[in-house]
């Protein structure tokens, strides 16, 4: 029974371990719009820079009034239900500045292949 019970301790382990290299959070270090490709820096491996890393394309979002200087975005104008004007609005891609913080999801098999799926 000891043996069993050691043998699925180190199971658990094992599953952990392979976790912590598949599933990282890091900091974007660079971001490229155009090829939506940048590197990131993971902390906790002392400062480790990836690969270029592929960003995960997410639906856009509304940032109403607000148009940030650095970002292609669509203005629209949206009907009010219960006034009779319309208020405007941009939609947005994402797209991650250097210093935001991001989860990413890495290759297994030590490649450093991976992908950034949203920020933190």
């Amino acid at each position: 029974m000891a043996g069993q019970n050691g043998a699925s301790l180190q199971m658990d382990k094992d599953i952990l371990d392979a976790l912590k290299r598949i599933i990282r959070i890091g900091v974007v270090q660079s971001f490229d719009a155009a090829t939506r490709k940048g590197r990131v820096k993971f902390e906790d491996k002392n400062g480790l820079k990836s690969s270029e890393l592929k960003f995960v394309a997410r639906p856009r979002h509304i940032a109403p009034n607000k148009q940030p200087p650095d970002q292609e975005d669509d203005l629209v104008k949206i009907a009010c239900d219960h006034c009779p004007h319309q208020h405007e609005a941009y939609v947005m891609d994402w797209n991650p500045k250097p210093g935001a913080w991001v989860l990413c999801i890495m290759r297994p098999d030590g490649s450093g292949d991976g992908y950034v799926v949203g920020e933190v």
